[in-house]
């Protein structure tokens, strides 16, 4: 009789652990053409309510598994990430031929991806001492494929991104909720901070949607970055030479949550790659209003020339273009930042709480503070014109700004180096009797910011 999906209890007698019960399945799932497979809460083979994994789980093309209340943790000590397409990290999988489609991870029910105990494996230990690179502490990848779905997950305590792509296309993720259960990396005083994204676009990713996203990450809740700087990273390393590396057509709507002195969303272009239009609608930070809690540090985060010291390479107004920006609620230290050049913004309906700062900034935010352009040019080890650091904006509206923070320094509206072309602001509503506006190195070349309509209450 003809399956309509495999189990991977099914396979206990020809499987030594949970990983290779789970890939049999989906190798059993191609075979018959049933294509689908469900891993359910009870491991049968252990006797308990959780899967551990100890190798990769490659997903062929025209795969569905769905995580029917199940738990699968990552085994202590192993380097793999929980799930990748099969022709990730193979050479065909950077060719046309390597292109595979139709993925579908899905969870039912309280459905989990665990990152467990830490292995030690970091950007400053990738490749050193005997590491593997850090790519292989990815939760989940997929790498050229387009058609792809990955929906109702929790995924908690990623090693290091949650869910990550590269060269994908046509594709949604949605109902994602993000957990740090290990509070030890905010309680220590040697990593304070660990790079836990949750949901990266890399290079050549587009039209995409990322929808209904909540909880803490420690690091961007959602990031697109179209970089390939370093030589050893990733992106190069696998590169698909024949697709673009631009990042375009993404909507990322419904995101509320908090994280360790970073972005919500978060928008990073350099070396003429690009990233544009994109839609951002419905942004919630949710960080305690506990004054000595490490806090967002913006909602929307727009470049950050820090990643790229040459200025030669760095963004370029046209390059990072089109960025619509809606129903923004700001309790960080701005709700939306810009830190490289961009044209043709709007952002529309953003309100500032009082445990909020700013409602826009122009500046460099590192640690949950602004960075001086002085302090930045150190922090970067080049010492730059003024006009190499500045931040050129061409095209930019903000309608419907209130801002009702209580906080000491702050003000609606932080400008550092901003070089202006064609900056509206209008419809502002300010609480109290605060400056609008705190301007920091102004440039004599740019045209001032406009404001219309702006009331107080």
């Amino acid at each position: 009789m003809h399956r309509s999906y495999m189990d991977p209890n099914d396979f206990i007698n020809v499987s030594d652990s949970d990983s290779r019960m789970i890939q049999k399945a989906v190798d059993e799932a191609v075979q018959t053409g049933c294509g689908n497979v469900v891993i359910p809460a009870y491991n049968e083979r252990t006797g308990s309510y959780l899967w551990v994994i100890e190798e990769s789980i490659l997903l062929p093309s025209h795969i569905t598994v769905t995580l029917d209340n199940a738990h699968l943790r990552m085994a202590d000590g192993v380097f793999c990430q929980m799930f990748r397409n099969a022709n990730a990290f193979e050479e065909i999988g950077r060719t046309p031929e390597g292109l595979q489609e139709d993925i579908v991870i899905r969870g039912v029910g309280r459905a989990i991806l665990d990152g467990g105990k830490h292995n030690g494996l970091r950007e400053k230990t990738s490749l050193k001492d005997g590491m593997p690179h850090i790519v292989n502490n990815l939760t989940v990848y997929l790498h050229n494929v387009k058609n792809f779905r990955i929906e109702h997950l929790t995924i908690r305590d990623q090693r290091w991104w949650g869910i990550t792509f590269a060269w994908a296309w046509d594709g949604v993720v949605s109902d994602i909720h993000f957990e740090i259960g290990d509070k030890s990396v905010r309680e220590s005083t040697t990593h304070p901070w660990r790079n836990q994204d949750g949901i990266d676009l890399r290079v050549g990713c587009h039209d995409i949607q990322l929808l209904n996203l909540t909880g803490e990450t420690c690091d961007d809740i959602v990031a697109l970055t179209a970089l390939a700087i370093r030589p050893r990273c990733f992106e190069l390393l696998h590169s698909c030479d024949h697709l673009p590396f631009d990042i375009y057509n993404v909507t990322i709507k419904n995101i509320t949550g908090r994280n360790n002195h970073c972005a919500l969303v978060r928008l990073l272009c350099h070396n003429r790659r690009r990233i544009h239009d994109i839609t951002i609608d419905g942004v919630t930070d949710t960080t305690p209003a506990d004054e000595d809690v490490i806090r967002t540090a913006s909602c929307v985060k727009i470049g950050e020339n820090g990643y790229c010291p040459d200025p030669a390479q760095r963004c370029l107004p046209e390059e990072m273009r089109d960025i619509f920006v809606s129903n923004v609620h700001s309790a960080a230290l701005a709700g939306v930042v810009l830190n490289c050049a961009a044209q043709n913004v709007i952002i529309r309906n953003l309100s500032v709480s009082e445990k909020g700062d700013h409602a826009i900034a122009v500046s460099q935010i590192k640690a949950g503070r602004h960075l001086l352009m002085e302090e930045a040019d150190r922090d970067s080890g080049l010492a730059m014109d003024a006009s190499q650091r500045s931040t050129h904006i061409v095209n930019l509206l903000a309608d419907g700004i209130s801002w009702g923070s209580t906080r000491r320094g702050a003000t609606p509206f932080y400008f550092d180096g901003l070089v202006a072309k064609n900056v509206r602001i209008q419809n502002v509503a300010v609480k109290g009797d605060a400056e609008l506006m705190c301007a920091i190195h102004p440039q004599e070349d740019g045209e001032e910011v406009t404001f219309e309509n702006v009331i107080r209450f």
